[in-house]
């Protein structure tokens, strides 16, 4: 385990525990959509060999730039001395005093709403949620691009969250959920990943939209109860809980080994029953091959050329 200490707690809590991610499945913040806020995304820490996998990082001594490979997770800056920091997916996991983090729920108003710059337009719309918090938080919403469109499938929506389409025309994008169109000052609820480009936000998975006060007031009620029975404390999680995990993963492990041998044992089998029964083809079609040279003339196996 790694020791940090949480700013966050009194003096006599100053270090609290990141638990290996096996236990992570134990945490009440883990599998389920955390209830947040912009700024609240925005505190979220990372720890040592919980984050991505730094690919490389550049230092340019000119104004440089370049279309980037990936909008996720590739980051990059084109101004003087430009640093280009390319990250490979990793864990991405964020953390909350040491509570694993990677699902987020937030509730706020459109801000903006535009096409990624440059060729990121075809794959990414840039959403700003503006809650209220002190932050607002850009929300990347994929689109469907490339082979995708050309497959002939029908999908539900034009981006990968089916009740949310995007719409370009002439440069000037517009957005549309449940068909209906959206607007600078609509109120959203949405649920999705973390990411980074630039600085923090937030990948879109789904997005709702808020009927009226009643169901943002019971919203943010749910902020206020997550953090005031989840987040308020650390998570602590006991000698016997981690025994029990560990008794589940070895257990799975187990089991798993048993069915990786099941399915090579299997795999042997048939390709020895696969082998019996190529050599008996074989031999069955030699002996039909003598049988029928049994009665032939000697040498019309032989097929001589005009000219010979």
């Amino acid at each position: 385990m790694t020791s940090v200490p949480d700013r966050h707690a009194p003096a006599a809590q100053a270090e609290i525990k990141i638990h290996k991610k096996k236990y992570f499945s134990a945490s009440r913040t883990w599998d389920v959509w955390n209830k947040l806020t912009a700024r609240d995304v925005f505190a979220l820490t990372q720890m040592p060999h919980f984050e991505g996998i730094v690919l490389f990082a550049i230092q340019f001594p000119f104004p440089f730039s370049f279309p980037h490979p990936c909008l996720t997770p590739c980051q990059h800056t084109h101004t003087h001395d430009a640093k280009v920091r390319c990250v490979l997916p990793g864990q991405h996991v964020y953390f909350h005093q040491n509570h694993p983090i990677q699902y987020v729920y937030l509730c706020g108003l459109v801000q903006q709403f535009e096409l990624a710059p440059g060729a990121g337009a075809a794959r990414y719309a840039l959403l700003m949620l503006d809650d209220g918090s002190g932050r607002a938080i850009e929300v990347k919403i994929p689109r469907r691009y490339g082979l995708e469109l050309t497959t002939g499938e029908v999908y539900p929506s034009n981006t990968l969250i089916d009740n949310l389409n995007v719409y370009d025309t002439w440069g000037l994008a517009s957005l549309f959920i449940n068909n209906k169109p959206i607007h600078v000052g609509t109120v959203l609820k949405i649920k999705g990943t973390i990411a980074e480009f630039r600085e923090r936000q937030v990948e879109l998975k789904r997005v709702f939209l808020v009927k009226d006060t009643n169901e943002e007031v019971a919203f943010w009620a749910g902020v206020a109860k997550h953090r005031r029975d989840v987040l308020s404390r650390p998570w602590v999680l006991s000698s016997a809980d981690m025994k029990f995990i560990d008794d589940q993963v070895d257990s799975e492990t187990r089991k798993e080994v048993e069915r990786k041998n099941a399915r090579r044992a299997k795999y042997k089998v048939n390709m020895e029953r696969k082998a019996e029964n190529d050599e008996k083809r074989q031999r069955q079609a030699e002996k039909k091959r003598q049988l029928f040279d049994a009665g032939a003339l000697k040498g019309s196996d032989v097929i001589k050329a005009p000219w010979e």
